[in-house]
């Protein structure tokens, strides 16, 4: 009795009329013992359950090289179910000299032994793996009885066999490392020629009948497309590279389809996992799998997308203000100052004009209304009396665009609470989130550290990319009020534009310290005005000074060409600068240049001079600006 014929009786032992669990052990069971598809296929034929031949090959085909299981596993689960092995055990011959990734009796041949085993190997006739995938044996041979696979490197050097035996069992050579080597079927086409990139060689039939200007590149399991798929790239820099992998391996597919530059083969939804291009084309035919092949593939997506300066232009001139010079639609903004300055006030004033979204704030025009979600996180009890305050002093109907969440801790250094704040904005439909304050929301992080602000500003660009909404921080001002917003530079370097608030008592300035893309400078007071409440206790509302009927002390541009040039080229430096608070009296929020950059950078823009005049004019003239314009110390120059 020979061991094929001893397994066949041994799944003829058992009911394949079990659970479905149970049976797909049977099956693999049968895999790793050598009994063909064929087999077992008539074997589950006979049960009352079974459901089709398609059924069977989808899991014959979703073994992994029977990992974990050999020949004696059909036996023992047969001598279970009271079958007698019909083979003394001295006449039962030990496995061969291959190793499929569990144990393996015998030795094993050394890598170094493929060369011979191939020499050795014998032409194909006929084979049942080959019948069964409807395959010739071109360029295949027979090692000990095995179908012997022959992998290679681009170069023509052999690397490896894999060897499959009658029952389709893949089994390596032990020792051998793939490396960059493939099975290629079909003539490679060169450079600008199209290659089929896929798992095992009857799926690489498959498609070399699908296809036939392809040639096909086996890679003898999902795990080596990326190294196969890069291999091709390398040779061949300009040819067309498919990944066609089985169902279920899409991220894999993936990665090595991007690092190769390649197209992915899509597969129609609702297949089984394991289901391959051998499946498809059994169940629809070899022109169906062609159609699929030129219909279906795609490049995957790209994680960054450029864009031409037209879309980039297109954006910008969709940038809209929400208040003229202040704040823009996903803007950045922070109002700053110290204690008692009536920061809080004054931000609350602010939201409720763009809430009410008609007339101006402080001389600058509101454009639309807004839908304002403030994150109240300090002073939560005051909220109500500020409300109330507002409505009995300006007489008008509470803003509806206006909500507070308030008494809820909020911390933007966690990814849970900058995912729910999120949320609740796009339900909200705001269009500006105010947190109050930031110190609040950072939740005990330091303020100073680079690490913990730039997390916190990462929050921030979340909730504006996500809600597609401005982020309004209400800050605190240093210890040294005149060094500007308190904490690690890069915060203030990352806003869009910052206001400043001081004095402690009436009458209170702010003052716009920065505007990316406008000019700052401008300066306001207001106070801070109590209303007497019904209730009995005072609520307090922003009005602006008497005297601040109109901006003052704004800084305007110079109006002399020379001078107006120098302002435009030096501001562009600034802009861009980097470079905050560089000189000993220059506050931390202000950017700075050095005055010789400034000057070589007006020099080729002063033609009218000779030029070995230019440099000298163009110091001179920074010189004259200052300080109505700018403050320098002799080395570092910035705008007032």
């Amino acid at each position: 009795m020979t061991e094929t014929e001893r397994a066949r009786d041994a799944l003829h032992a058992l009911d394949p009329g079990v659970g479905r669990d149970a049976w797909i052990h049977v099956c693999n069971a049968a895999q790793a013992a050598g009994l063909s598809y064929e087999t077992v296929l008539e074997w589950s034929s006979s049960a009352a359950n079974f459901t089709s031949a398609a059924d069977v090959r989808r899991v014959w085909n979703s073994f992994d090289q029977c990992k974990g299981l050999t020949e004696r596993t059909l036996f023992k689960l047969a001598r279970d179910e009271g079958w007698r092995d019909p083979q003394p055990r001295a006449a039962r011959p030990t496995r061969g000299p291959y190793f499929n990734g569990s144990k393996a009796n015998g030795k094993a041949p050394a890598a170094s032994d493929t060369a011979t085993l191939w020499a050795g190997g014998t032409p194909v006739g006929t084979h049942p793996y080959l019948q069964s995938r409807h395959m010739t044996g071109a360029g295949l041979r027979l090692v000990s009885g095995k179908l012997a696979v022959p992998f290679s490197t681009l170069d023509g050097t052999l690397a490896t066999l894999q060897l499959i035996d009658d029952s389709g069992r893949k089994l390596n050579l032990k020792g051998a490392e793939f490396g960059e080597s493939m099975h290629v079927i079909g003539e490679p086409p060169g450079d600008g020629g199209h290659w089929l990139v896929c798992e095992g060689i009857g799926t690489g039939h498959a498609l070399a009948r699908a296809d036939f200007n392809a040639c096909v590149a086996v890679t003898a399991g999902a795990a080596r497309f990326l190294t196969v798929a890069r291999a091709l790239r390398a040779k061949w820099p300009d040819a067309a590279i498919t990944v066609v992998g089985d169902v279920g391996t899409d991220e894999t597919v993936t990665k090595a389809a991007k690092a190769a530059r390649a197209n992915f083969l899509r597969w129609p939804e609702g297949l089984a996992k394991n289901f391959d291009a051998l499946d498809y084309e059994q169940e629809h035919g070899s022109e169906a799998l062609a159609d699929l092949l030129r219909s279906n593939t795609a490049a995957p997506a790209l994680r960054y997308r450029s864009e031409s300066l037209a879309e980039v232009v297109a954006e910008v001139s969709a940038e809209r203000f929400l208040v003229d010079g202040l704040l823009t639609a996903g803007g950045f903004m922070a109002v700053f100052g110290p204690s008692g300055s009536g920061k809080s006030f004054l931000v609350f004033d602010l939201g409720a004009a763009l809430a009410q979204g008609t007339g101006e704030w402080f001389g600058h025009a509101v454009r639309e209304a807004a839908r304002v979600l403030f994150v109240v996180l300090e002073g939560e009890n005051g909220q109500r009396r500020r409300i109330l305050a507002w409505h009995q002093h300006t007489g008008r109907d509470l803003p509806e665009g206006m909500r507070m969440l308030r008494r809820q801790p909020v911390s933007i250094m966690s990814p849970a609470d900058t995912e729910d704040l999120c949320a609740l904005a796009q339900a909200d439909h705001a269009d500006v989130v105010v947190i109050d304050t930031l110190n609040r929301a950072l939740n005990g992080a330091n303020e100073n550290d680079s690490a913990d602000v730039g997390h916190a500003i990462t929050s921030c660009d979340e909730i504006r990319r996500r809600s597609g909404c401005a982020v309004l921080l209400v800050a605190h001002s240093g210890k040294e009020v005149n060094r500007g917003l308190r904490g690690h530079s890069s915060l203030y370097a990352a806003l869009d534009t910052a206001i400043e608030t001081t004095g402690t008592e009436n009458p209170h300035a702010w003052s716009l310290v920065k505007s990316k893309d406008g000019e700052s400078g401008g300066s306001h007071t207001y106070r801070v005005k109590a209303v007497p409440l019904a209730e009995g206790r005072d609520g307090g509302v922003i009005e602006p000074d008497a005297d601040d009927a109109t901006p003052r002390d704004v800084i305007r541009a110079p109006t002399r060409p020379i001078q107006k040039l120098a302002y435009e080229v030096t501001g562009a430096l600034l802009r861009e600068s980097h470079a905050y608070g560089k000189a000993e009296h220059c506050p931390p929020t202000h950017p700075c240049v050095t005055i010789e950059a400034a000057a070589a950078a007006l020099t080729p823009r002063l033609i009218q001079y000779a030029p070995n005049k230019r440099l000298w004019a163009a110091r001179r003239v920074l010189s004259a600006m200052q300080p109505q314009w700018y403050v320098t110390d002799g080395k570092w120059l910035w705008h007032r």
